[in-house]
């Protein structure tokens, strides 16, 4: 019984996880502090990863297989969620890191026309305009 409350605690607590970073990858504003904890509760995550892959690895020596456990249905059912929650956390990333790509590429074309600005004054140091006459 009490292999099976930890267990599912351990569970829980890695829904929980998942669920944050979730929150984290969808956040809107990533100031200082939220980029922070991205990495913080990924080794959440991978240490709570690992603790279940100790308990499961004790258990299956002891039970045989974990299907045999009497709450496995359970365990299925939260594993389930963790699935589809780190699923649109993956998403959410993807579109996060698609968003960057194309912010540095406008940041390195704006800064392309700035050096082309600045290297056309370097042998005149006049700034040519050009307007339509009307």
């Amino acid at each position: 019984m009490q292999h099976q409350s930890e267990h599912i605690r351990l569970y829980e607590e890695m829904l929980q996880c998942t669920s944050q970073l979730l929150e984290w990858a969808e956040s809107p504003d990533w100031d200082e502090d939220t980029f922070a904890s991205g990495p913080q509760l990924q080794q959440q995550w991978n240490e709570l990863q690992q603790q279940i892959t100790r308990m499961e690895s004790k258990l299956a020596d002891e039970s045989g297989s974990l299907a045999s456990l009497p709450y496995s249905d359970e365990l299925l059912r939260i594993a389930k969620r963790i699935e589809q929650v780190h699923q649109l956390m993956e998403t959410a990333l993807h579109d996060r890191i698609g968003m960057l790509g194309k912010s540095m590429k406008g940041l390195q074309d704006t800064k392309h026309l700035v050096r082309a600005y600045n290297d056309a004054g370097q042998n005149n140091p006049m700034a040519y305009f050009f307007d339509e006459k009307k």
